[in-house]
């Protein structure tokens, strides 16, 4: 299976951008990463907020009520504290270029 990580992507967003350095390019795509990112981390949110993108997708934080798990180790059970974590959801647009 093949990945495309930051690095791959920074001349195709320098070319689309017409940037003129690839250092600016990685520079802007950290950026809207990291403010994604910082938006979600900021525990003023609470379940149902998301942050959608337009033909791409959203991040949504959902609520995980408590429940018991087992230790895998052990075999002993254990209860896991009601949680909220981030989800990513495809918009159906860029899902069906998949298929």
């Amino acid at each position: 299976m093949a990945t495309m990580t930051i690095d791959d992507l920074v001349p195709h967003v320098q070319t689309r951008l017409n940037l003129s350095s690839k250092a600016k390019a990685k520079e802007a795509i950290q950026t809207v990463l990291g403010v994604i990112s910082d938006t979600l981390a900021d525990n003023q949110y609470d379940a149902g907020f998301e942050v959608r993108l337009h033909n791409f997708g959203a991040f949504k934080v959902k609520a995980f009520a408590a429940k018991a798990s087992r230790n895998p180790s052990t075999g002993a059970t254990i209860q896991l504290a009601a949680r909220n974590k981030i989800v990513f959801k495809l918009t159906k647009s860029l899902a069906d270029c998949g298929k």
